[in-house]
């Protein structure tokens, strides 16, 4: 059963290739002057304010996420679905596109 169970695990996350693609499909892209409400829905369900700038940002199921302000601020994300692995990526992503 173990072995079963193993075998028909996926993946939690892979980034895809096409925007749409499929609902476990993670695509990370630099926000756009269109972002604006999706990043501000983010805060408010952390009560916070969102910070000015641009972001890295993720989406699941054609919908945003999780948010990293590009200026090095603190992340956003929906608390009520599993982000930690993205947040982690796009923080990650974040301070490369800074360095660069």
């Amino acid at each position: 059963m173990f072995a079963q169970t193993a075998t028909n695990h996926k993946p939690d996350l892979h980034v895809a290739s096409e925007p749409g693609t499929s609902r476990d499909d993670v695509i990370l892209r630099r926000s756009a002057p269109g972002d604006g409400p999706a990043i501000s829905r983010l805060a408010r369900l952390e009560s916070r304010r969102p910070a000015a700038g641009p972001y890295v940002l993720a989406e699941r199921g054609g919908e945003v996420v999780a948010a990293v302000p590009l200026d090095g601020g603190s992340a956003i994300a929906d608390p009520f679905i599993r982000t930690a692995d993205l947040v982690a990526i796009l923080e990650l992503r974040a301070r490369q596109l800074a360095s660069a």
